[in-house]
């Protein structure tokens, strides 16, 4: 018996199998024996079943731009990608199979849990929420996915091969109304006081002007008036005098 490898890329060019099937080989390679029978001997491979990752809106279509990962119970990450048009593909394996960045099978005594998770959503996109799934395989050796949104719920079915992630529109920012005008009230007209001035001594005003003129010319009145009764007075005769009387009565009397 001779035993050889062959390696990925080898087989990939002789089978011409997809870069999908062929990542889904344990390590690139996969070992096979040639017989010394003289015989044609082939070689046959099978593909490794695929889960498909979808992101999509919430209409259904596949979204890209959203940045997401895979982490095992433990937290760690399995694989990471960026969304496109078209959903991711991973390779499923086995139970007791070690494939880097594929999914492990779970079996009736152990379950494998793995957690989809978003770490960046698409520009006006919010966040989904993380979901676990974990892969079954039918005695029909088909694949069923089951998934839950924590551990408190129960496994519900999801699909055959395929999970999907759906992203929700961010709410649209709040548009401010304008506010209407409001009318302008009209002012209210106080009454002006009327100021009442006393006129002052050395005030510029005219009627501190006129009240001074006024009295000096009061006292131009009553001097003149003065001096004419005086006057009168110097002018009478003397026997019309009332001291010339007194002196000519008190004469006679002597």
């Amino acid at each position: 018996m001779i035993e050889m490898e062959i390696t990925q890329s080898e087989l990939a060019r002789q089978t011409g199998l997809s870069a999908a099937a062929m990542s889904a080989r344990m390590n690139g390679k996969q070992p096979f024996e040639v017989l010394p029978t003289g015989e044609i001997q082939t070689i046959s491979m099978k593909d490794a079943p695929v889960l498909y990752i979808h992101k999509t809106d919430v209409g259904g279509k596949e979204l890209p731009g959203a940045t997401l990962s895979i982490r095992d119970e433990t937290g760690t990450c399995i694989v990471t990608w960026t969304s496109t048009s078209q959903p991711k593909q991973l390779p499923v394996t086995g139970p007791d199979d070690t494939l880097p960045g594929g999914i492990v099978l779970s079996s009736e005594t152990t379950e494998r849990v793995y957690i989809l998770h978003e770490d960046a959503a698409p520009a006006g996109y919010r966040l989904a929420q993380d979901i676990q799934f974990k892969v079954l395989r039918t005695p029909e050796n088909k694949l069923t996915v089951y998934c839950r949104a924590n551990p408190n719920e129960q496994w519900r079915f999801a699909d055959s091969s395929h999970l999907t992630m759906v992203d929700e529109l961010l709410p649209p920012a709040p548009v401010s109304e304008p506010e209407e005008p409001q009318p302008t009230p009209e002012p209210t007209l106080e009454p002006t006081p009327v100021v009442r001035r006393i006129p002052q001594t050395g005030d510029d005003s005219p009627l501190a002007l006129l009240v001074v003129l006024a009295g000096l010319s009061a006292i131009v009145l009553a001097v003149l008036l003065y001096w004419r009764h005086r006057h009168k007075a110097n002018d009478l005769p003397p026997e019309n005098d009332p001291q010339y009387e007194v002196k000519d009565h008190e004469s006679r009397d002597l």
